[in-house]
């Protein structure tokens, strides 16, 4: 078997090169992304997709990122997240291609990502290969119905990777997170925002405790979670950069619509939303596009709210000239923040 080195986590891992691969399911490429960057990640997995290498060669992309807020395809971000947070904190919001609830990427979280020029019918499989990873680390988890990977802990099982699927004519991706040693208070913060009075039709994300593989093996890092994973599905180890795909039009046609507004929050489902501001007084909108379409103040309509996109800081430039007392509070409501 030959050797080879890349680098995640800030730490070189040495991968063994498996010559004769068993299994015919078994990428014989494993990429490693220099990127930390989710947007690029994301961007490089939708390239890797549509444009499989060597004319269809199976693909194991592993990346760690900064943090980010990753909502499914077809969910709402103000029902799956503390928008406000996320924004005082400058992570980023994004909306990936693929379905599945929402995710937060950190330092501490791997993410996996399989690629194939066929359906990968077997997405339990996947995660099985995941789980026999882990095994050689001495952890020993298991899968559930929803291809989630669980971790028992003093008797309770908490949910250490979740996933998502994708397919396109000529290819499949199944991409999941491995929390090893990621902020579970950041992600809780992120995620659990306050309650919020939303009808639509998106698609919702189902809470599970959560749990790092450190809160297991204390010592263990991204880097030798990668080492583990690597080899396990064996193939030839590459590092790769997102940048070198910048002349790439399927590239960059992926990495700037990941990042308009239009997809981010113009994607979400058509929803109305009740808020509730200070002295019993109702605001309701409804929302198209990620723009309000129509708002009714104690059923008043205020058509100076109609068009404007419904996140705090357009609210406030839109109306700056206006003298509406309820403004403020109607935009930190908005925000997914609430006085204390």
């Amino acid at each position: 078997m030959k050797k080879a080195e890349a680098v995640i986590g800030n730490k070189s891992i040495k991968v063994y090169r498996k010559s004769n691969c068993p299994l015919n399911r078994l990428p014989p490429l494993v990429l490693l992304s220099s990127s930390r960057r989710a947007i690029e990640n994301l961007a490089l997995e939708e390239t890797l997709l549509r444009r499989l290498p060597n004319g269809g060669e199976r693909v194991l992309l592993l990346y760690e990122n900064n943090p980010a807020v990753i909502v499914g395809r077809f969910q709402n971000p103000w029902m799956e997240c503390s928008t406000g947070r996320a924004g005082q904190a400058g992570i980023p919001i994004l909306r990936r291609f693929s379905g599945g609830g929402t995710v937060v990427h950190a330092p501490g979280n791997l993410n996996w990502c399989f690629i194939a020029p066929e359906a990968v019918s077997e997405k339990h499989e996947t995660c099985q290969r995941m789980v026999k990873a882990l095994e050689s680390l001495g952890i020993f988890s298991t899968v559930n119905n929803k291809n989630d990977l669980l971790l028992e802990f003093d008797g309770s099982y908490r949910k250490i990777s979740g996933s998502a699927y994708r397919q396109i004519a000529g290819g499949a991706l199944h991409h999941g997170t491995l929390l090893v040693k990621a902020d579970l208070e950041l992600i809780r913060q992120l995620l659990n925002g306050p309650a919020r009075r939303i009808i639509g039709k998106g698609v919702r994300s189902v809470p599970s405790p959560i749990a790092n593989l450190s809160g297991y093996i204390p010592s263990l890092g991204t880097a030798e979670t990668a080492d583990a994973i690597v080899r396990e599905w064996g193939g030839e180890l590459r590092p790769i950069a997102p940048e070198k795909y910048q002349d790439d039009p399927v590239y960059m046609e992926a990495l700037n619509r990941l990042g308009s507004e239009e997809w981010i929050w113009g994607k979400t489902p058509v929803f109305s939303e009740q808020l509730n501001l200070p002295g019993g007084t109702v605001m309701e909108c409804e929302v198209q596009q990620g723009c309000i379409r129509h708002a009714c103040l104690n059923g008043i309509p205020q058509p100076l709210l109609s068009g404007c996109r419904y996140r705090k800081e357009d609210i406030l430039a839109a109306l700056a000239a206006a003298d509406l007392p309820w403004l403020a509070d109607f935009a930190d409501l908005v925000d997914g923040r609430t006085k204390k």
